[in-house]
């Protein structure tokens, strides 16, 4: 999270890949996964930021089945954290992070002297960071929630061999999506730092 935040905010964004719509049209339940952090802090941000513009962008990175997308099933949550949803935009098109800045972007069309928050893991920040710049969206402030890993100065070793196994997987997944994006042109940078 920044250390301070401005006063004045024109927008927030979080990125979808909070819930499972299939599973959760299968399950008759909304059916949630290890980010739901994002939803928390953006509603916090939102009420934190009662002007600000609001926008959750994610549909589905399903291959053969689009008919189910994100963006339409977390409204709900989003109400029972006590979020204003009436004037939030729910872009539900997008598969992946490069589409959820592409398609985005000409939705909200942001000024360019204006402030925006990008929601989404600590872990994903760096790629996310680094599409978002690509496609020049104005003032991005990134705020990472769903932390995986202690602080540096607290590090202990882990000794749950499935802990292990999935922090290596999501690693993993993070590392060749930085790669992919960096060589198909996506994201300028390797491995985008703040600001």
């Amino acid at each position: 999270m920044p250390q301070t935040l401005p006063q004045r905010l024109d927008g927030i964004i979080v990125l979808g890949g909070v819930l499972n719509p299939s599973l959760s049209v299968e399950r008759d339940q909304l059916v949630v996964g290890d980010s739901v952090e994002r939803l928390i802090e953006f509603t916090n941000l939102a009420a934190r930021y009662p002007e600000a513009v609001t926008v959750f962008t994610g549909g589905t990175g399903r291959v053969f089945s689009q008919d189910l997308k994100e963006a339409d099933f977390v409204e709900p949550i989003l109400q029972k954290l006590g979020m204003d949803t009436r004037e939030t935009i729910f872009e539900n098109q997008s598969r992946n992070t490069y589409e959820n800045a592409m398609l985005s972007k000409p939705i909200v069309n942001p000024p360019p002297d204006s402030n925006w928050i990008l929601v989404t893991s600590a872990a994903h920040m760096p790629r996310s960071v680094g599409v978002f710049r690509k496609v020049n969206w104005p003032g991005l402030i990134p705020y990472p929630v769903d932390f995986n890993t202690q602080p540096a100065h607290a590090l202990t070793p882990p000794f749950s061999l499935t802990r292990g196994l999935k922090g290596l997987a999501n690693a993993a997944t993070e590392y060749v999506g930085l790669l992919s994006y960096y060589a198909t042109g996506k994201t300028d940078d390797l491995f985008p730092a703040p600001n």
